[in-house]
């Protein structure tokens, strides 16, 4: 058996010291090295992002409610709405309906990332090193797709799946505070979805049908106007407009019958090319719930196009819901029961 001395292998301080002193170049050298080539090497592989930041503060309620004193001077507050409300504003924010309209604003080819040309020779081996970089992911991407294993996309939905990626809405810890970040390959591009999502998500809920009939219908300064007989669709209706004090007019469609709301219909412009816009919800399939008749069916539409349609198979009010079902960090289990509160 053969036996080793413990110490055989250990190295002590001194001997670690001569050994810096006798070979400082080498290690230097290896050093700068490394740090040269990574730098060098980490920008062919990953594109330059920016990233905007915008802190929400989620009210539920009217709509021209004053903003608390110590959210205007910068504090964190906790105003007691529910954290099933804000979980809810967060799935809003960041639903694949609102990352569509950004897309189909922008137009998909503002999500193209185009190589710029250097501004000296120094800079065009590694331009040239990204170009040959980007053909092998393509040609790769192309085989992947030939074989199967992946789905050809359209440039929109490219440009959607690019921004739903860029995209992270999350709550400020015990606040009613939500915290939109957006990351994109340039500043501008940055800018311009962060304002277009929050301005159509703030349109979405300031128009929204449940505002509408709880705030609206109740505020003193909204005038309403009986339009008389109307068509929702294919479906007789009495239409009813509303216009607030900002001048937002939007219509409401009820069933002649059941007297409930099958469409609701509204304009706005466009701030950049003045272009007006219409929107419209048509809810069909009423059917009882818990005593409260609700559509299972759901159409919007978006100057006359279709946009969205939702068909639902179950509805249930006031049940609880696991708030780890919000959270990507908290290993959340959908076979198991939720939490009651």
């Amino acid at each position: 058996m053969l036996n080793r001395n413990p110490d055989e292998n250990n190295i002590s301080k001194a001997r670690l010291g001569q050994l810096v002193r006798r070979y400082w170049l080498v290690v230097l050298t290896v050093f700068v090295a490394g740090t040269l080539a990574m730098y060098a090497i980490l920008p062919i592989f990953f594109t330059d992002l920016y990233e905007s930041t915008t802190e929400l503060l989620v009210r539920v309620g009217r709509e021209n409610a004053d903003t608390p004193p110590t959210v205007q001077h910068g504090e964190v507050v906790s105003q007691g709405v529910r954290m099933a409300d804000i979980n809810s504003e967060v799935q809003i924010l960041s639903s694949r309906v609102l990352v569509e309209t950004v897309v189909d604003r922008l137009g998909p080819d503002a999500f193209k990332s185009v190589l710029a040309k250097p501004d000296s020779w120094i800079g065009y081996p590694k331009y040239y090193v990204k170009v040959v970089m980007r053909e092998l992911k393509s040609d790769y991407r192309d085989f992947l797709i030939a074989i199967g294993l992946q789905k050809r996309l359209t440039p929109r939905e490219d440009a959607i799946l690019r921004v739903a990626d860029g995209i992270k809405v999350e709550p400020i810890r015990d606040s009613d505070i939500l915290t939109l970040k957006v990351r994109m390959p340039s500043p501008q591009l940055c800018l311009d979805v962060s304002n277009i999502l929050l301005e159509d998500y703030l349109r979405r809920r300031r128009l929204s049908l449940e505002n509408i009939l709880r705030t609206w219908v109740d505020d003193p300064s909204v005038a309403l106007f009986y339009d008389g007989n109307a068509l929702a669709g294919n479906v007789a209706a009495q239409e009813v407009t509303l216009i607030n004090a900002k001048n937002e007019a939007v219509s409401l469609f009820f069933d002649l019958e059941s007297h409930l709301p099958i469409k609701k219909s509204y304009k706005w412009r466009d701030p950049v090319d003045r272009d007006r816009n219409v929107e419209e919800e048509i809810y069909d399939n009423y059917k009882p719930v818990q005593g409260i008749m609700t559509p299972y069916s759901f159409t919007r539409y978006y100057n006359g196009d279709m946009q969205t349609q939702r068909f639902l198979n179950s509805i249930h009010y006031n049940e609880g819901v696991d708030e780890a079902m919000f959270d990507p960090n908290s290993g959340y289990n959908p076979n198991k029961p939720a939490k009651k509160h």
